[in-house]
């Protein structure tokens, strides 16, 4: 249970963190937001990469959650299966 709990939480912070990217206007930095070479060609290539990059992540973020949510209610042993994965 605790090892779902951590999976959830890296998830629901895979869908919080890139909030801001789409909210406010985030200016080039070397820290936040998708830092690729064309991003920092200028601030409409940083707006529309990070916008776009922000979308991306949301939507992943949700999936997962959907698919561990689903996983976990109808798999048995579903950590089990989970830790196997890795190896």
């Amino acid at each position: 249970m605790h090892n779902i709990i951590i999976t959830y939480f890296g998830y629901i912070l895979g869908v919080v963190l890139p909030i801001p990217l789409l909210i406010w206007n985030i200016p080039r930095n070397p820290l936040y937001g998708v830092r690729i070479p064309k991003s920092y060609a200028s601030d409409e290539n940083w707006k529309l990469i990070n916008t776009y990059g922000a979308k991306v992540l949301i939507f992943w973020g949700f999936l997962c959650i959907i698919t561990t949510f689903i996983l976990n209610m109808y798999v048995q042993n579903f950590q089990h299966i989970f830790y196997l994965s890795h190896f």
